[in-house]
């Protein structure tokens, strides 16, 4: 699965590596997406797969103002 043209590699502490192969040797291998997304959108490779995921439902919800 490695050497396929689809294959991201991210270059993670002066090593490039494939970022599933990264993500599973960190055990984030669940983050994926996540990580990959950040790539997508220009994050720096080292801080896009340091940065700690956040957890729950961060959607808008409606506050009453008092």
């Amino acid at each position: 699965v490695n050497n396929r043209d689809n294959t991201i590699f991210v270059i993670y502490k002066s090593e490039k590596i494939s970022l599933k192969i990264l993500l599973e040797k960190l055990n984030k291998e669940k983050n994926y997406s996540a990580i990959l997304g950040r790539i997508k959108r220009g994050v720096n490779h080292d801080e896009a797969i340091d940065k700690p995921i956040r957890v729950g439902n961060y959607s808008k919800t409606n506050f009453k103002r008092s």
